[in-house]
Parts: C-alpha cells; structure tokens; sequence
C-alpha cells in the first residue's frame, strides 16, 4: 500500500515537471496521464480490499466477544455447581481416608497376633482325581451305548412291517404261490402312473421288469396269444403303473402288447397315456364301438392299448354278461387286462 501511493507520488511529479516543458496533447502527456489513472485505480481498489478485511476482522472480534459474554453469563451458576462436587469430593475423600486408616490398623493387628496351631504333617497330594473316575466313565458310556443300540434294534424289529425280499413273501404265503420277481418302489414323485421303462432302460426298475418278464416265460412259453390279468384287492397298489411298464417291457423284446383297461370303477390307463376316454371298453362290451376302432397306439413299437371308456352304472355286470364275450376277439401275441377282478 505504502509502496503504490509512493509510486503515484513519484508520477504526480513528473507529470507536474513535464507541463513546463509539453502541452496536454502531447504523447508523452497522454500517456503520464494514462499510468496516473491506472495508478489511481490500483490504489483505490487496494483501500477497498484492506477496507473489507478490516470489516471482516471487526465482525470476527464482535463474534468473539459475544461468544465470551455468553461464557461469563453462565460463570456464576457453573462456579455453584463446582462447589458442590468439591463439598462431595471432599466429604468422600475424608471417608476414605478413615477406612484406608482402619484397613492399615487392621493389618497391624492381625500381623501382630500369633495362633496357637500347630501342623503335625503336611498334606500330600493325591496322584489322581478323586471325581470323576475315568474307568467308571468310560464302562458307564459303553453300557448306556448297548443299551440304546438294543432299543433301537428291538423298536425297528417291533415296528418294521414292510415286504424287502421274495423270501417275506414266500413265508408270509407259506409258498402256496409263485413269485414271478419283486419291482422296487419309485422314489421320485410322478403325477399319474407313466411308462417309465423307456425313459431309463438300464434303470433298476426296468431290470426288475425285464426279470418278471423272464419268470413268465418259464410259466409258459408255448407260442401264440396270452392274457395276463393285473389287479390287487384295493386302489392305489399300483395295478396301472405295472400294467403299463410290464407291458412296455415286454414289447421291448419284439412282441406285440395290447393293454385292456376294465377297471371301471376308477380308470386310470387314459391318465397314463395322457389321452381322453371317450370311448373303449364299456363301449365295446355294449356294441355301441368297434374293437378296431377304440384301439389306441402307444409311443413304442408294438404297445398298443384300449382304455375303460365312459364309467358305466353296472361295470361287474356288464363284464360277466353274455353280450361281453361276442363283443370281439383280439388275436394278439400279448394281451395284459388291467383290473380284470376286485
């Protein structure tokens, strides 16, 4: 600041000397005349600069001193509440001092005092733990694991109810039947009884077919036509599901398989072909359809199948009435009747 108002000094000066010698039109006039005000402009802007600074600072100063006004108003209640705490410290304190004393006085006393026992023989320590005994551990988990392991063995003996092999049936019948083979239960869930067999040939439940279809050759292996009847004394033991896959096994080996569904009551051979049952069996055995024409064709070579048709009033009936065996014939090497008898 100091420096720019002793520049614009130093111009004055000069600009006042070259009037003697220049007129105001000159060169050299304008331009002393030029730096003049831009000095000027310098120097009132730095006035400006350092006015607003110094504004600045005084509202920082008046800031400050409202801060500590506001400080000090609150001195005289702050100073009573530090009073207070001293008084308590200082009570506190005084109490401590006395315990401290009488703890110290205890000490004195108690090293002072001399008893009047005596150790006749230092106490030996034993080599092992009086409790737990590991032995007695050890023998009591073992017995309390037989135990349980009987239990269990004795409540799965008392509870298992379930066929698991030929040689259950074959006590449980007193071997007054023929066991053709035992098909494992599927354990995947499936919505309707399916052909399966054709899906997974090398799966255990086709091999378990493949074993009933051997058995039955053994039966009866003289050429032509056969009929094999499938049924069970209640619903949901699985008539359908065998009757289809023992069927498609044994259209597998190049024969060919027709399945006729007579349970009336409850047909289940359209679900599992995904087919309707608009018409078949109850409509042949009444004349009101062909044999030729409610026969339906399967996914696999030589399957064939006619489904139970509309559910009649009277099913047992009208299979054992008279106009059932003139309602046609099949001349198939194969044929597998579902529900044949309840």
């Amino acid at each position: 600041m100091a420096t720019t108002f002793q520049e614009l000094q130093e111009l004055v000066q000069r600009r006042a000397d070259m009037v003697t010698e220049a007129t105001m039109d000159h060169p050299a006039m304008q331009a002393m005349d030029e730096r003049l005000n831009i000095q000027k402009r310098v120097l009132l802007e730095s006035v400006r600069r350092l006015r607003g600074m110094a504004e600045s600072k005084r509202d920082n100063i008046v800031s400050q001193m409202n801060e500590y006004e506001n400080r000090f108003k609150d001195l005289p209640g702050k100073e009573l509440e530090n009073t207070k705490v001293l008084r308590v410290f200082n009570t506190n304190q005084k109490y401590y001092t006395m315990l401290l004393e009488r703890e110290i006085e205890y000490r004195i006393s108690k090293a002072g005092f001399v008893p009047e026992n005596r150790i006749l023989q230092d106490a030996s320590l034993p080599r092992s733990p009086v409790s737990p005994d590991p032995n007695l551990v050890w023998i009591t988990y073992l017995v309390t694991g037989l135990l349980i392991c009987l239990m269990l063995v004795l409540v799965r003996y008392i509870l298992h109810d379930n066929v698991t092999s030929l040689h259950d049936i074959a006590k449980l019948s007193h071997a007054s039947i023929g066991v053709l083979g035992m098909i494992p239960k599927y354990k995947k869930e499936i919505p309707i009884s399916q052909l399966l067999i054709d899906k997974n040939p090398k799966s255990l439940i086709a091999e378990a077919f493949r074993t009933v279809r051997t058995n039955m050759q053994f039966v009866d292996n003289t050429s032509g036509p056969k009929v094999i009847a499938i049924t069970s004394t209640i619903s949901g033991e699985g008539k359908t599901f065998v009757a289809i896959n023992l069927a498609g096994i044994i259209s597998f080996s190049g024969k060919r398989v027709i399945i006729l569904d007579l349970d009336m009551r409850k047909p289940k051979i359209h679900l599992g072909f995904d087919v309707d049952n608009t018409l078949g069996m109850s409509t042949v055995l009444i004349g009101k359809d062909q044999l030729d024409d409610s026969i339906r064709h399967s996914n696999l070579e030589g399957l064939d199948f006619i489904t139970a048709g509309p559910i009649p009033p009277n099913p047992s009936e009208l299979i054992i009435s008279a106009d059932a065996g003139s309602a046609g014939r099949l001349e198939l090497e194969g044929p597998i009747r579902r529900g044949a008898a309840r």
